[in-house]
């Protein structure tokens, strides 16, 4: 989306360069965090619609340039991996008082604990989607992520209306 064409009216254009701010908020997301608080926190969103049509544009851009750059793994992003809720899991801490391992090593302690509390299937494979969808992002943010620079124009990162105040103001 280039600064040249401007938004329909009444369309809010959230992502017109893709800067580190939309890979914090969608690493955000893949971390389970709510789109609302994420969109609030690193998109600037004031409204719960706004958070939906801004976190679509975020993925749409970042999706699109995975795509132009070959990733397989194109799909993973905006992907919403959510962890089973069933019997939630111990500390291990808990674990390691409630079963009297006090005298054994971190490493002996985690080993039990994953034996008595075995990731399903399902979860496992969540997790390793979740990190693949991590690793995804990062590595397009070094590739495609812009931050403004001085010679750029207000108009290529913000809103027309907004725009022309920064440029009226000086």
């Amino acid at each position: 989306m280039s600064a040249a064409n401007p938004s329909p009216p009444g369309h809010a254009v959230f992502v017109r360069r893709l800067g580190p701010h939309h890979f914090a908020h969608l690493r955000a997301v893949a971390e389970g965090l709510a789109i609302a608080d994420c969109a609030r926190r690193y998109l600037d969103t004031q409204h719960g619609h706004e958070a939906i049509t801004a976190h679509r544009q975020a993925v749409d851009a970042v999706r699109a340039v995975a795509r132009r750059r070959g990733e397989s793994a194109w799909r993973l992003i905006g992907l919403m991996i959510r962890a089973p809720s069933d019997a939630p899991r111990p500390a291990l801490e808990t674990f390691v008082e409630a079963h009297g391992l006090d005298g054994f090593s971190q490493s002996e302690a985690i080993a039990l604990y994953e034996e008595a509390h075995p990731l399903e299937r399902k979860t496992a494979r969540g997790q390793r989607l979740r990190e693949r969808q991590l690793v995804l992002l990062r590595r397009l943010e070094g590739l495609a992520a812009e931050t403004p620079q001085h010679s750029d124009l207000v108009a290529g990162w913000f809103e027309e209306a907004l725009a022309a105040k920064f440029v009226t103001a000086g």
